[in-house]
């Protein structure tokens, strides 16, 4: 890796030997060591990774001069251009793509999903090397090994949280009572816990892997910047959903096991589960019509339960279901954890990208949510299980939310299907036109099934 950010060299280091534990990785610095020339042995490296800006050198144009040397490795650049849509940058990516690199990725940007797809895809072709010795003066050279290609999948899913933290320290968060370092070096503390590592934002809020002292078992903290009273005081229905949530027990609810105030924030604490959740099945598995319905039946069986305590969940998509080790179907948040983070979610550039998909015509134009909007996305989430697709997928962000509230309701595939009625019921725009509760859903829902046997 050739760069002179110390920052993101950090960041680099921390991605590639969480997920790709075997491969070693040399960082070079030009400004200290000047710019390697033909006589660099670049047989023993598989891959490059380049900053375009090395201190005054511009990357792009030593690239140039060096890509035809005798085994130049395949490369990829990262570059540290904040300006990303000029013609300068464009034209960077242009003259990079033509001399060969494997991609052009802006720091400001990256993805790095995006970044390990490309890095796996050179490691499959590269030779498989004796282990490195290290050099004197230098940090072992990279190298592949087979089994790590292998295994990468696995390696990407048990790291997932590292790659988040990775991704954190790129766009900071100072509005955390602590550091990305604190939690690399292990002295990140709050309340009375011990964050473990950061999960992402897709969870209503800031998402952390904490223990608390006594206990072994790590367990989920979320750190949710909380709506006031006029008085600085916490909202009452804020303090029900929490007592409601701490005391719940049905089989497809994860309750909350804490919660506290700190500062501006509410930590709410849960157990640590684990399992799928229902979009990644999707996308990876699939779902027969058999296991489809019983997963319906399951969503149904859960909002039922809030709706019973006066819980509203108001927005909920696949990736707030979990398929836990028993195969039951989980809501892994529910009510105020998606509420409080998620007021302009549907169309924030920066926000969960799946979130239209699952808006409510009543959440497109402002208007109240209630257990009705509930339905209307269970029947979002039940026909896409059942179709093999989501209901409305198509276009902008902006054509998706406009089918919601003013296209036709879609037809399942088999328009004959009993299902497809009841989805019109549940979709309908207007409130009072859909179905009106999950019991009565369920009842209709075994009515078809019992007629169709």
């Amino acid at each position: 890796m050739m760069d002179v950010h110390a920052k993101h060299q950090r960041v680099m280091r921390h991605f590639i030997e969480k997920v790709h534990p075997t491969v070693q990785l040399s960082e070079y610095d030009p400004q200290a060591l000047g710019m390697p020339g033909s006589t660099f042995q670049w047989s023993d490296y598989d891959l490059l990774l380049v900053d375009n800006e090395l201190g005054e050198i511009d990357g792009i144009k030593w690239l140039k001069s060096i890509v035809q040397e005798k085994d130049f490795p395949p490369f990829i650049v990262v570059s540290s251009t904040q300006e990303t849509d000029t013609p300068a940058a464009m034209e960077a990516v242009i003259r990079s793509i033509r001399m060969g690199a494997v991609n052009y990725l802006f720091k400001k940007k990256i993805q790095l999903a995006q970044l390990n797809e490309n890095i796996i895809k050179v490691l499959e072709k590269a030779p498989k090397r004796p282990d490195a010795k290290g050099r004197t003066g230098k940090q072992a050279r990279m190298n592949t090994a087979q089994q790590a290609v292998q295994n990468i999948q696995a390696a990407v899913e048990d790291t997932q949280h590292e790659i988040q933290l990775a991704m954190a320290m790129m766009e900071g968060h100072s509005e955390w009572p602590f550091t990305i370092e604190d939690i690399l070096a292990g002295n990140a503390f709050i309340a009375d816990y011990k964050v473990v590592s950061y999960m992402g934002s897709e969870m209503g809020g800031a998402t952390f892997k904490v223990k608390r002292e006594g206990l072994d078992e790590p367990q989920v903290m979320y750190y949710i910047h909380r709506h006031k009273n006029e008085d600085g005081s916490m909202p009452d229905y804020l303090y029900h959903e929490l007592d409601v949530m701490r005391g719940v027990d049905h089989p497809n609810i994860l309750p909350i096991e804490d919660y506290q105030l700190h500062g501006d924030a509410i930590l709410v604490i849960r157990e640590l589960i684990g399992g799928e959740t229902l979009e990644k099945r999707l996308k990876t598995q699939g779902v027969y019509e058999e296991q489809a319905i019983n997963f319906f039946r399951q969503i149904l069986a859960g909002l039922g339960e809030l709706h019973e305590h006066k819980v509203t969940v108001g927005h909920f998509t696949p990736k707030s279901l979990r398929v836990n080790s028993k195969g039951e179907l989980v809501f892994a948040d529910t009510g105020l954890l998606n509420r409080l983070h998620a007021i302009n979610e549907v169309t924030s550039e920066v926000a969960n990208r799946d979130a239209p998909m699952y808006a409510t015509p009543e959440q497109v134009q402002g208007r109240t949510l209630d257990r009705r909007s509930d339905i209307y996305i269970a029947g979002l989430i039940g026909f896409e299980m059942v179709a093999g697709a989501p209901a409305y997928y198509k276009g902008s962000v902006k054509d998706i939310l406009y089918a919601h509230v003013a296209e036709p309701i879609p037809d399942l595939p088999d328009k004959t299907s009993g299902l497809n009625y009841l989805f019109h019921e549940m979709l309908q725009k207007t409130p009072s036109k859909r179905i009106q509760d999950t019991q009565s859903v369920l009842l209709r829902l075994d009515s078809l099934m019992n007629s169709s046997a």
